[in-house]
C-alpha cells in the first residue's frame, strides 16, 4: 500500500529520540506503563500507539491508551491474569485494571483476504481482519499519520513510519494510501475524519475530504448505515441549488447560517453518489440535526420542540423504500433537551445525551433506553457525563466527547450486562 503518490510502498522509518519530543512516562497511565513493560520484559515489541501518542505530542492528557505489539492476543492473555480477548471483526485484548482498560493489539498485517490468516473482504469493505503483521504493516493500515505514531518503551524514542510527526507539527490530518480505497475499506473513516479534525482543530488534506463535501456549506455530524451502503449528515445546505445556506436555532437561540437538514449520499461503484435531501417528513424545519442511522435504513435525530426550544428525539421508520413521517420518542417530551441519539442497528436500544436528572446545570450526561414490546424504557443513567455518543460497529463501546475536548470511550457491552432491565 503506498504512503503519498502510490512510487512508494516502503514506510520509511524516522526514530524521534527522547530528547527531541515532550513525551514523559509521568503522563501515561500506570497501568498503561504496567502492560508495556511486562510485554517488553517477556520478550515481545511494545508501543503505545494511536491517538494517546498523537495528544501527547500535542501536551494533552489522554485518558485511554493503547498498546500495539508483536504478541498475538493469546499470547498476551497468558502474560495478564486480568486479560481478555473480545472482538471478531477484530481480535483484541483487554487488560483490566479496575475502571481502566488498557487495549492491546497485534500488529496487523497487509496480506490479502486469501492469503495467512483471517481476513474477509465484501464490496471492497474490511469486514474481519485477524492477519497479523509487522510494525511497518501495521503502520500503513491505520487511518491518519498523525495516528501511526508508535512510543517505544525499550528506548522512550517516537517511530515514524509515515509522516504523522511532520502532519502533528504542520496540524492537519493526512490519509495514509489512497483515500478512496481507504474509505472503500471502512467507510466510518469519512466520520473519524470529521470528528478528529474539529477535536484538534486541525485541517484535513484536500485528498482526504469527503468527495461529495466540497466545503461551500457546512456538513456535519455523519451518520453511517452499518453496512457502509450511505451515509446521513447534517448540513445547512439549501433545498434548492440556487438558495442561501439554511438559518437555524439551538436552545432558543437564532443561528444565522448554521441551520440543519439531513442529506442522504450513497456509495456507488467504489465512490459516492450525489447528496440527496430527505423528504419534509424529517426535514420539516431547519434545525434538524445529529442523525443516527439503523440497520433497516430507519433514522433517528434531533429537533426542537415548536413550544419549548428544547431539542427532542425523533425517529423516521424506513419502510417499503419510504421514510415514514417522523415520530418523537415518547420519553423525549420537549420539557428538557435530550441530543445526539446513536441507535443500536438492530434499534433494541438508543444512546443520547440529556440535561435530565442526575445532569448537572453545567454538564449534561448520557443515557440509555431499551426497546420493549411495550414501547421505550424510562431512560437510565450511564454514569458519564458528556455527549455527541456514537458507537463501536460491534455496538460494545461507546465513544464520546467530555467536556476536556476529548474523546472518550465506556465499556458499554460491560454495563449492558450488569444493567439490562428493560422496563
Amino acid at each position: 500500500m503506498s504512503l503519498e503518490t502510490g512510487n512508494d510502498d516502503t514506510p520509511a522509518l524516522r526514530i524521534i529520540p527522547r530528547d527531541q519530543h515532550v513525551i514523559s512516562r509521568k503522563n501515561i497511565s500506570k497501568a498503561a506503563l504496567r502492560v508495556l513493560y511486562r510485554l517488553n520484559e517477556s520478550g515481545y515489541d511494545a508501543f503505545l500507539v494511536g491517538g494517546a501518542v498523537r495528544d501527547l505530542l500535542l501536551g494533552g492528557h489522554p485518558k485511554d491508551f493503547d498498546v500495539a505489539t508483536n504478541a498475538t492476543p493469546d499470547e498476551v492473555k497468558k502474560l495478564f491474569r486480568n486479560c481478555r480477548l473480545i472482538g471478531r471483526r477484530f481480535r483484541l485484548a483487554h487488560v483490566v485494571f479496575g475502571p481502566e482498560i488498557i487495549e492491546v493489539a497485534t500488529f496487523r498485517g497487509t496480506g490479502e483476504e486469501d492469503g495467512e490468516g483471517d481476513r474477509h473482504i465484501v464490496d471492497g469493505r474490511i469486514v474481519r481482519d485477524n492477519v497479523w503483521g509487522t510494525i511497518e504493516e501495521d503502520a500503513v493500515r491505520r487511518d491518519f499519520r498523525v495516528n501511526a505514531l508508535y512510543y517505544d518503551i525499550s528506548d522512550f524514542s517516537v517511530r515514524d513510519y509515515v509522516g504523522g510527526m511532520q502532519d502533528v507539527e504542520d496540524r492537519v490530518l493526512h490519509l495514509i494510501g489512497d483515500p478512496a480505497t481507504r474509505y472503500r475499506e471502512d467507510p466510518v473513516r469519512m466520520l473519524r475524519a470529521v470528528r478528529l479534525a474539529a477535536k484538534l482543530g486541525f485541517r484535513i488534506d484536500a485528498a482526504a475530504s469527503a468527495p461529495f463535501s466540497g466545503g461551500k456549506w457546512m456538513d456535519m455530524e455523519p451518520a453511517m448505515a452499518p453496512d457502509g451502503a450511505f451515509l446521513v449528515f447534517a448540513s445547512n445546505r439549501p433545498p434548492q441549488p440556487d438558495g442561501a445556506a439554511l438559518d437555524g436555532a439551538y436552545e432558543g437561540k437564532a443561528q444565522p447560517g448554521r441551520g440543519g437538514n439531513l442529506w442522504r449520499v450513497d456509495r456507488i461503484d467504489g465512490g459516492w453518489a450525489t447528496p440527496v435531501r430527505l423528504p419534509e417528513a424529517i426535514n420539516d424545519g431547519t434545525s434538524v440535526y445529529a442523525p443516527a442511522v439503523a440497520k433497516d435504513g430507519s433514522v433517528y435525530f434531533m429537533k426542537p420542540d415548536a413550544a419549548t426550544g428544547h431539542f427532542r428525539l425523533y425517529a423516521s421508520r424506513y419502510s417499503q423504500g419510504r421514510y415514514q413521517m417522523a415520530q418523537p420518542l415518547p420519553f423525549s417530551d420537549g420539557r428538557i433537551s435530550d441530543c445526539d441519539p446513536a441507535i443500536a442497528p438492530d434499534q433494541s436500544f438508543i444512546v443520547f445525551s440529556s440535561d435530565r436528572p442526575p445532569s448537572t446545570d453545567t454538564d449534561s450526561m448520557i443515557f440509555l433506553a431499551f426497546a420493549t414490546a411495550h414501547g421505550w424504557s424510562r431512560p437510565q443513567p450511564l454514569g458519564i457525563t458528556g455527549t455527541e455518543a456514537r458507537l463501536s460497529p460491534d455496538g460494545a463501546t461507546l465513544y464520546f466527547s467530555a467536556a476536556d475536548r476529548r474523546v472518550h470511550r465506556f465499556d458499554l457491552d460491560g454495563w449492558l450486562k450488569r444493567h439490562a432491565t428493560r422496563e
